[in-house]
């Protein structure tokens, strides 16, 4: 996994977050609310008040100031389930690339095996999709057969993303991350690679200079929201909850409506899903 800063005025020469100075702006910001005279006074403080406010608002828990600051993060080999970790998180703006417009296989690292599946499947798709749709043009024909495809996929696919939140946030959610690997009992195969690539995640971050012990408290004990502890009972009104039953490619596209909360469990029996172009064919 690698991650950059995309240009910003606090990105350093090196390649690093320029945390102090971020820091300082945020301390202004934090003084906008009890000073007669505004932000503009503020920014011509004397350094050591404005340290001395940025000190009492990190050690306070009072860290909405530092949401002023957006930082955009170029992802790359982010696994596709960690991906859909961050971004079930809200305030946040992601650009991923697409498995329907892209081909797998051409820069992820997958097995021979899952890519000579992939192919294969591909083709598949292709043929029933002309046949039942054959007024579809080649470019509508090979996205869908693509997007089809992509459910023999492992959940771990390499993808590659840009991301933006703020500064407050994203220490937030390394602090989730090291809680849920911290409290997972890695039985499972599925535990053990996505808290590996968390881990991967946050030292990234570390050696970027984003992260601060004050901003990743969590005296909230606040956990990522993506992973449900049961199933909870149906209700419909003014707003609603349910379950259902999808597929990890369902739920990521589920995601792109971010009004709405998601979280996911796993089923006690595994299950497949069939796209019905196909169930006929097998």
């Amino acid at each position: 996994m690698e991650i950059n800063i995309l240009p910003n005025i606090y990105l350093k020469e090196d390649g690093t977050f320029d945390k102090e100075k971020a820091f300082i702006l945020c301390g202004h910001i934090a003084g906008v609310c009890y000073d007669e005279e505004g932000f503009d006074r503020l920014v011509n403080e004397e350094r050591a008040k404005t340290e001395r406010r940025i000190e009492r608002t990190l050690s306070a828990g009072h860290h909405s100031v530092y949401d002023h600051i957006y930082i955009n993060f170029n992802l790359k080999n982010i696994p596709k389930i960690l991906a859909m970790v961050i971004n079930n998180e809200k305030q946040y703006t992601t650009s991923e690339k697409s498995l329907r417009y892209t081909k797998v296989g051409q820069n992820e690292k997958i097995s021979p095996k899952e890519e000579e599946l992939y192919n294969k499947w591909v083709s598949i798709f292709k043929e029933e999709i002309k046949k039942k749709y054959p007024f579809f043009k080649i470019g509508n024909i090979r996205r869908l057969a693509q997007e089809n495809a992509r459910y023999i996929i492992t959940i771990f696919i390499p993808t590659t993303m840009i991301y933006t939140t703020s500064l407050r946030q994203i220490n937030y959610l390394a602090s989730w991350m090291d809680k849920y690997i911290k409290s997972s009992s890695l039985d499972s195969s599925f535990k053990q690679k996505l808290t590996s690539s968390m881990q991967e995640f946050i030292d990234n971050l570390r050696k970027l200079n984003v992260l601060d012990d004050r901003l990743m408290s969590n005296e909230k004990n606040r956990s990522l929201s993506l992973f449900a502890p049961s199933y909870d009972e149906e209700y419909f009104g003014h707003i609603y909850n349910t379950s259902y039953k999808g597929s990890f490619a369902s739920l990521a596209q589920a995601q792109r409506h971010r009004t709405i909360n998601y979280e996911m469990n796993f089923l006690n029996e595994e299950e497949y899903f069939i796209p019905p172009i196909i169930k006929d064919k097998l």
